[in-house]
């Protein structure tokens, strides 16, 4: 008996070591959870952080694109402006030039026609007058018309090669 009653004092031992090592390790897992909870806290700040430092960065770089593609868009919007305004320029421009080509072109119908007048009468009183044939009066007058002309036409043409060469130069600056 004194056999079991050491045996149970010895399992009562056992038994109280085994709650007292039982409640160590199992203070130990608190320790260690708390532990790994202030380890995940402490991960989850550091990585909400670093989201929000992205973030700022992504916010800025997006701000800066959108100036970026703001004035690029203002820039091509005066371009665009600009080209339209030069073409309405070019149109107003090319209007005139034709109504005045179509003002050159009746009054030079109508000069052409006085001419025929004057050179008919002139070929007439040169054949009345000088007694020539109405061939030889012809070539008379038409030399004295030709070199008349000869000065005008020059004219003309020189006044039209200058407004050709300056349009050419305008378009080939709006072209460059």
């Amino acid at each position: 008996m004194v056999a079991k009653k050491l045996n149970a004092a010895n399992y009562k031992i056992h038994v109280e070591q085994a709650k007292a090592k039982a409640k160590a390790i199992e203070h130990e897992a608190e320790i260690m959870l708390q532990e790994a909870k202030i380890k995940a806290k402490e991960s989850e700040i550091e990585a909400k952080k670093r989201l929000e430092d992205e973030s700022l960065k992504i916010k800025k770089e997006h701000e800066i694109r959108i100036a970026q593609l703001d004035k690029k868009e203002e820039k091509l919007t005066k371009r665009l402006e600009k080209e339209i305004s030069e073409i309405k320029d070019e149109k107003a421009e090319l209007k005139v030039l034709k109504e005045r080509f179509h003002t050159l072109s009746g009054d030079a119908l109508k000069t052409k026609e006085s001419y025929l007048e004057k050179l008919d009468e002139s070929i007439k009183t040169i054949g009345q007058v000088a007694g020539l044939t109405k061939d030889e009066a012809k070539e008379i007058v038409l030399k004295k018309v030709e070199e008349d002309c000869r000065g005008e036409i020059a004219h003309v043409v020189r006044k039209y090669e200058t407004q050709a060469k300056e349009e050419s130069k305008r378009r080939a600056n709006y072209i460059i």
